[in-house]
């Protein structure tokens, strides 16, 4: 059951699977963010390759904005970009909701990493760079972006004292995301003083095996142990 909130505090967001067992969730947090109208069942699917030896409780976010059949976005975009107003929100209530899952588990948020496809790694890396969200031990954006708002631009991200360890990797080929968005975001994320690596694959806006294994060999060994340089 859901604790009650205070009223000011931001609704949560859904998520799968809805429950766990007393062991699983003792592990720590592996969260996946989807990309623009995509099921958060695909990215949860990535479960198994980005972590074979399930040494973490891997939990898919629902983004907050739209419906079926459309799908489910993070925030919506106009053509002067994505809306700021749902970009706040979005990122409001995903780290409350990240804080709620930290709160059902024996771990903190020193014990989360994200993982964002797309739409869903623009928002992993935000949460990254807010000085003002809970920390995480590292996010990850596939084919991802730093979203053209003022806030996130190049020199205006801020973060006092140490972030999570990030990982930018975008595709060679990938049409949807070009690579040079990912190269901004290094950028943006390098000069506010993040440890930023960045990779690029071969291939395009799908993820494959390869992609994800990528990940897997990136991400830190243990939910626990703080690898941050």
């Amino acid at each position: 059951m859901t604790p009650s909130r205070a009223p000011a505090d931001p609704p949560l967001l859904s998520w799968i699977p809805v429950e766990v067992g007393p062991e699983e969730a003792k592990r720590p947090l592996l969260v996946l963010l989807h990309g623009a109208e995509d099921e958060p069942s695909d990215v949860l699917a990535w479960a198994g390759a980005l972590d074979p030896e399930e040494r973490w409780r891997a939990v898919a976010v629902t983004a907050p904005f739209g419906s079926a059949p459309e799908g489910r976005v993070w925030f919506r975009s106009s053509p002067r970009g994505p809306d700021p107003t749902d970009v706040d929100e979005a990122l409001s209530r995903l780290d409350a909701t990240i804080g709620h899952l930290c709160c059902r588990s024996s771990g903190s948020e020193r014990d989360v990493v994200v993982v964002g496809y797309s739409q869903g790694g623009a928002m992993a890396l935000m949460l990254a760079a807010d000085a003002g969200i809970g920390s995480v031990l590292a996010a990850v954006s596939v084919c991802g972006w730093l979203p053209d708002v003022e806030r996130w631009s190049v020199g205006a991200v801020e973060r006092s004292g140490p972030g999570p360890r990030v990982l930018v990797l975008n595709a060679r080929a990938d049409e949807v995301v070009p690579v040079d968005f990912g190269d901004a975001a290094v950028l943006a994320l390098g000069a506010a003083g993040l440890a930023v690596d960045a990779i690029v694959t071969e291939g395009g806006h799908q993820p494959t095996t390869g992609t994800l294994a990528t990940v897997r060999d990136w991400l830190p060994g243990s939910g626990s142990e703080d690898t941050r340089t």
